[in-house]
């Protein structure tokens, strides 16, 4: 049995086409800008810094900023502990 294929089968699946693509086709020049809050000097330092010193800072702001989240928690537990001492029927928060 010999299967025909359909006019539609070959134009979708590009049966049947010779057409000469060029294959050196100019690329456009790459360039960088600069984003909002970050000059390009800046972005360019960055990323020409060694992965242990981005390592080294990127935990270095982790540390800071879990720090600073335990601090305000820490400063907000007396009012939530006063507002509970009020309603007798809440459980007390496990830290």
């Amino acid at each position: 049995m010999k299967v025909t294929w359909t006019v539609l089968y070959r134009r979708k699946h590009k049966k049947g086409q010779e057409e000469e693509t060029s294959k050196n086709v100019p690329v456009e020049p790459k360039f960088q800008r600069a984003i909002v809050g970050a000059s390009l000097n800046d972005i360019i330092a960055k990323s020409k810094q060694r992965p242990e010193v981005r390592k080294a800072n990127r935990d270095r702001a982790i540390r800071a900023a879990k720090s600073k989240r335990k601090l305000i928690k820490l400063q907000r537990r007396p009012q939530h502990l006063q507002k509970l001492k009020q309603h007798p029927n809440k459980k007390l928060p496990r830290m």
